[in-house]
């Protein structure tokens, strides 16, 4: 099973006027110069605290290259503060000239990378290093959009870095640690590689090469849990190694516990010919690793992926299949096993009051445009099943969302890297939200998460729901590193980043949850507010109850009105 394990640095880029192109190799600026300013935000994932979650980087390098790949270097930053997961970079750069930007976060005590004296290279040492060492988690992304291309104007740009590391975990059981320590307390873990880890990457292209072999000595086990399908693991050990994006191949890999990881008392050895690696993706050793008959898989596993997230087990759709799903008349149930499946409902009204059914597998859309599925269907139930719908690309009119339908249910599902879009219809009116644009009648929502998504309309946008005239109902339901905005008209308004519009009925939400979402509204009127969770309520604000929900959002106004405009509440941006 191939999934990725991914949290990763956004980079918001509000250039004032970035410089066109030269042919002049100028290594200084002089000239038309401007400012550019890069404000940076690390995304935690939804959990904070965890090993992932991008928590110890603290600090930022930032470069800028000619097109030869020549280093500005007046230009060059490597102090820049990673507080609270945000940084900001500004820099000089000249009209007539064009740029590569290259940036790299990492934790500021780490030892292991440095870089070439002409910043075109990192390199990695494990000479030295301690294995289960999360302060090694770092980021990387190179700007090349402007590399040949002139840029005339200003603009805003979303940078986005992300690991170029292969993470391999070994896990046991909680019953296979337990016979372990009745001997002798497992506290830490060591591990040899003997070739494939990549020591060396080129910062202008993502490339990784120089393999190596590597021996990590021994650190303590991490304290956290090692989740797998499903299932709960105990940590034996984690290690990043720089990787390329194609999958490669560590060969001759030994991991062993130690009973006492300051003096060094080794302990059970779990030996693997070989692993498959790839970079953003985990590869999991997990089974009953430490008792005498030796039991274990390799799973590469993902979690994670943002705008090009991946994951192996998903059925992936080509953009032009519809299959008509098997009907179980007993249970009122559609079974989904493919893309095509799902795909075959946005043609297709399903049966009032029936559920469908993610069975096995995750579906990817692979970016291709759908529409929105059900027709307006009544009374159905949208049950995951702890899957996930992935990428998937819709442009409507009017109402643009996954599910179109009249007392809806959607529980258990994850939405990855959805680019949802809709544009004015006749009256002016685009409601957009990744799981329901515009939802009628009653809207349950329970154990679902949007991640990684972008989502735009008119005058009701939110991450997870754009409006609703009716009931909604959310429960434990998540929207994590997106971004919620609208385009200016005259009606311009209600922008949220979970719900953008609630109208007249009674709404309830409970655990819900908004980490690292960018929302940049405008708006038309005073009226017209929007929010960093709940846009605006037309209604009562008693009959809106919120229950131990929370939100991490940044708003930016894109117009005098929000920029200006004071929200109700930290959770709400205005009651009508």
């Amino acid at each position: 099973m191939m999934t990725r394990f991914y949290s990763y640095i956004t980079l918001l880029a509000a250039v004032v006027m970035l410089a066109a192109c030269s042919s002049e190799d100028e290594m200084s600026l002089q000239g038309d110069e401007m400012t550019v300013q890069f404000t940076a935000s690390l995304d935690g994932m939804l959990d904070s605290r965890a090993i992932s979650d991008g928590s110890q980087v603290d600090v930022l390098t930032f470069a800028a290259f000619a097109p030869d790949g020549t280093e500005y270097q007046s230009m060059r930053r490597t102090d820049v503060a990673v507080v609270d997961g945000r940084a900001t970079v500004t820099a000089r750069v000249v009209r007539g000239q064009c740029y590569r930007f290259v940036f790299w976060a990492q934790n500021s005590t780490c030892q292991a990378y440095s870089f070439s004296s002409d910043m075109t290279k990192l390199n990695v040492n494990y000479d030295g290093m301690k294995a289960n060492d999360e302060t090694r988690d770092a980021f990387y992304a190179v700007d090349v959009e402007n590399a040949a291309t002139p840029v005339t104007g200003p603009f805003e740009r979303e940078v986005t870095l992300r690991r170029p590391f292969a993470q391999v975990n070994f896990g046991t059981t909680a019953e296979d640690l337990a016979a372990a320590n009745h001997e002798a307390p497992v506290t830490g873990s060591m591990i040899k590689i003997e070739s494939g880890v990549c020591s060396q990457m080129n910062l202008l292209t993502g490339e990784a090469s120089a393999p190596v072999a590597v021996q990590l000595n021994a650190g303590p086990l991490p304290a956290e849990k090692l989740a797998v399908d499903g299932e709960q693991y105990e940590y034996l050990s984690m290690n990043y190694l720089l990787a390329n994006n194609e999958q490669s191949e560590l060969t001759g890999i030994t991991m062993t516990t130690v009973m006492n990881h300051n003096n060094v008392m080794a302990g059970a050895k779990v030996e693997v010919p070989s692993l498959p690696v790839q970079r953003n993706y985990r590869t999991n050793v997990v089974g009953r690793l430490l008792t005498t008959d030796v039991e274990w898989t390799v799973k590469i596993d993902a979690s994670f992926g943002g705008e090009n997230n991946y994951d192996a087990n998903a059925d992936r759709w080509d953009g032009a299949s519809a299959k008509e799903p098997y009907f179980d008349e007993d249970t009122h149930t559609y079974e989904i096993y493919s893309a095509s499946n799902l795909a075959w409902f946005q043609n297709n009204k399903p049966a009032d009051g029936t559920t469908i059914m993610l069975m096995e597998n995750s579906v990817d859309f692979m970016e291709k445009s759908l529409s929105p599925l059900f027709g307006g269907a009544k009374n159905i139930t949208v049950d995951g099943n702890g899957n996930s719908i992935r990428n998937y690309a819709m442009t409507a009119a009017g109402n643009a969302g996954l599910f179109d339908g009249e007392n809806l249910t959607v529980k258990n599902l994850t939405i990855y890297g959805a680019k949802v879009k809709a544009t004015a219809d006749g009256d002016g009116n685009a409601y957009a939200g990744a799981i329901v644009g515009k939802a009628k009648g009653t809207l349950t929502v329970q154990n679902c998460i949007v991640f990684g998504s972008t989502v735009e309309g008119v005058n009701g946008v939110g991450g997870v729901l754009g409006y609703a005239n009716g009931n909604v109902s959310a429960t434990n339901v998540k929207v994590g590193t997106s971004t919620i905005l609208n385009t200016n008209a005259p009606n311009a308004g209600y922008v949220g980043a979970f719900i953008g519009l609630l109208g007249a009925g009674s709404h309830t939400l409970t655990d819900c949850e908004v980490s690292n979402a960018v929302v940049r509204a405008y708006m038309g009127g005073t009226t017209l507010a929007c929010g960093k969770f709940v846009g605006c309520l037309n209604g009562d604000v008693n009959n809106l109850h919120l229950v131990r929900c929370t939100t991490m959002a940044y708003f930016e106004g894109q117009n005098e009105l929000a920029q200006n405009h004071t929200p109700y509440s930290d959770l709400i941006g205005g009651v009508n």
